[in-house]
């Protein structure tokens, strides 16, 4: 099932939802933009089933699981094979 997403832009949300692509992002705390989207989410059916389909390509593409462990690992690798610098003492 793809669904759009209607959010405020705090915090990770925004690294999820795309603005104007998987759903609506909203300004935090801005009850009358919240309502303004929630409108356009239940009128713009065309839209809003546009942004399920991005979203859910979206999620599947960048978080699913095998994908994220990937990611971690190559940052792992990265950190592991990388040049270990020292640390520069200060003088007393």
């Amino acid at each position: 099932m793809q669904k759009p997403a209607v959010a405020f832009d705090c915090g990770g949300i925004p690294e999820i939802v795309q603005d104007g692509r998987t759903g609506w992002l909203v300004r935090a705390q801005s009850v009358d933009a919240l309502a303004a989207a929630m409108k356009a989410a239940s009128t713009s059916r065309s839209q809003a089933a546009e942004f399920g389909i991005n979203a859910r390509n979206w999620v599947e593409g960048k978080f699913a699981i095998d994908t994220m462990c990937k990611n971690y690992a190559a940052i792992y690798r990265e950190f592991a094979e990388g040049p270990m610098i020292a640390p520069t003492l200060a003088a007393p």
